[in-house]
């Protein structure tokens, strides 16, 4: 769900409310665990709201190959249903679900949700802190010293490239050596994801469990209730579809995504407009500026060369959130009249996003390329010229695309199957990569799906909002004729897209 370089959404929780939880001196009635696969560590995190949390590891082996994931599980107490809420998380890549720092979000986040069963977080194959894991450092060293340099997409990526495939040749060296977490690369991908998630979720003691998936972890969740029948409901948070993820499917997405931007800023009379926003690219490609912003990991300043395509990365980048997104024409604005500061915090978070910590991109690559098919390059030709000014932005992309390496194995995922569980299918009307068409064109496959297009609303913002505050626990806990009686009313108190928007 990404171009070259990753963007990692950070959603902003709501305001706390009322705690729904309260602390009992009688110890959680919790399912037993499978001591032969299961083993009981040290959660390095102690609950505000006085909730109870147990970490494990969960080891599982095939043949020969050998994953230990690491999980993380919030008790509901003794009165709790027996199908927990198991949340897949997006990338492909996104790690350090289980960790302190993600547990603390999670924390405050169950503060303020009337579940009434357990929360699990688990990091897939190859995801630290699961072990094994791998990353590729030379890739992140390469990427930050590019922005050193006045560089087209185009030069970027012919230096990138060599630098991608020798790290795809040291990981394949090193899954042999460490015997996992796959024994070759091809062998990552969603299917094996949804395998894991079905034996981990056994070994942890469970017979059935609903899941809360957010962007790539969508494809996941929907994988995983096609191939097995403990998934009792799942929520969707910005699906990706099976039949997207295509290179073709990415520049179209992009090139919208700002169509519908500017469409939006004429109609609303922003201070910047379309002609404007291409004036300033061809004034950063002959001119590119020195940009100063603060790396939030280290605390330090990163210095780096501004010019036409990372501004581009930029606006794309904060598309992915409403507050961001509703800042960008007057941003633009000041920065055409000499004022830094608003267009600065947006190229601060470009900057982060793309060297977060916690985003693999060596899973990234390897999901992605072994779950899509790959496009032939007369169908790549065809959909680059419906692209009209962004043309020269991508039309190396198909000789640079990473996925044609013969590590990957492509076209790896199933095809998609009819649901008959209840299904949850939220989407942004915003949102700038798994759209609103792609949520609609999702719901013929669910049976009983539920569709809610959040007005003013962008990517994987549901589930952390008021709106999912308000549906959640109730789509979890209701009857099915329940939901079908009660959806409307329910769906009426969230902020909906305007008919046929």
């Amino acid at each position: 769900m990404r171009r070259a370089l990753a963007v990692v959404v950070s959603v902003g929780l709501v305001a706390v409310l009322a705690l729904w939880l309260s602390y009992s001196a009688d110890p959680p009635q919790s399912p037993e665990p499978e001591l032969n696969f299961v083993a009981k560590r040290a959660c390095e995190f102690s609950s505000q709201y006085r909730l109870h949390i147990d970490c494990y590891w969960v080891s599982l082996k095939d043949d020969g190959v050998e994953a230990t994931l690491s999980a993380a599980i919030f008790r509901a107490g003794p009165d709790a249903a027996s199908d927990p809420l198991v949340y897949v998380a997006g990338g492909p890549g996104e790690s350090g679900n289980t960790t302190a720092e993600s547990l603390e979000i999670w924390d405050e986040w169950l503060s303020r949700q009337a579940l009434g069963r357990d929360f699990v977080l688990l990091d897939l194959r190859g995801l630290a802190p699961s072990v094994p894991a791998w990353d590729c450092q030379e890739y992140s060293d390469i990427s930050r010293d590019l922005l050193q340099r006045n560089l087209t997409f185009a030069q970027e990526a012919e230096i990138v490239m060599p630098v991608a495939e020798q790290c795809l040749d040291a990981w394949q060296q090193a899954l042999t050596e460490q015997g996992g977490p796959v024994r070759q690369i091809r062998d990552l991908h969603s299917r094996r994801y949804a395998d894991d998630l079905h034996r981990a979720l056994h070994h942890l003691g469970y017979q059935q469990w609903n899941y809360l998936a957010v962007s790539y972890g969508t494809r996941v969740a929907l994988l995983s209730a096609t191939l097995h029948q403990e998934v009792r409901r799942i929520i969707l948070d910005s699906p990706y579809p099976f039949d997207a993820g295509s290179l073709s499917d990415g520049m179209i997405i992009w090139a919208e995504a700002f169509a519908e931007y500017w469409r939006d800023c004429t109609a609303a009379g922003c201070a910047f407009d379309e002609e404007k926003f291409w004036q300033l690219m061809v004034e950063l490609r002959t001119e590119p500026r020195w940009v100063e912003v603060e790396d939030w990991r280290t605390n330090r300043k990163a210095r780096w060369l501004l010019n036409d395509g990372r501004l581009a990365a930029a606006i794309y980048t904060a598309f992915y959130s409403s507050v961001l997104r509703s800042e960008i024409a007057d941003a633009l604005a000041e920065f055409a009249r000499g004022d830094h500061a608003k267009l600065q915090y947006l190229l601060e978070v470009f900057y982060n996003q793309v060297f977060d910590s916690r985003f693999n991109s060596s899973v990234y690559w390897a999901v992605e390329c072994n779950d899509n098919p790959l496009d032939p390059k007369a169908s790549f030709d065809a959909v680059l010229q419906q692209v009209g000014r962004w043309q020269p932005y991508f039309f190396v992309d198909w000789e640079y695309n990473i996925c044609r390496s013969s590590h990957f194995h492509n076209g790896q995922l199933p095809a998609m199957r009819k649901l008959q569980i209840p299904v949850l299918n939220a989407v942004g009307s915003q949102d700038p990569i798994t759209t609103k068409k792609h949520a609609q064109a999702l719901m013929p496959w669910l049976a009983q799906g539920y569709l809610a297009e959040l007005a003013d609303t962008s990517h994987a913002e549901f589930f952390g909002g008021d709106c999912g505050q308000r549906l959640i626990g109730w789509f979890l806990n209701a009857a099915e004729d329940e939901l079908r009686a009660q959806w409307s009313e329910q769906l009426s108190q969230c902020r909906l897209s305007k008919q046929g928007d």
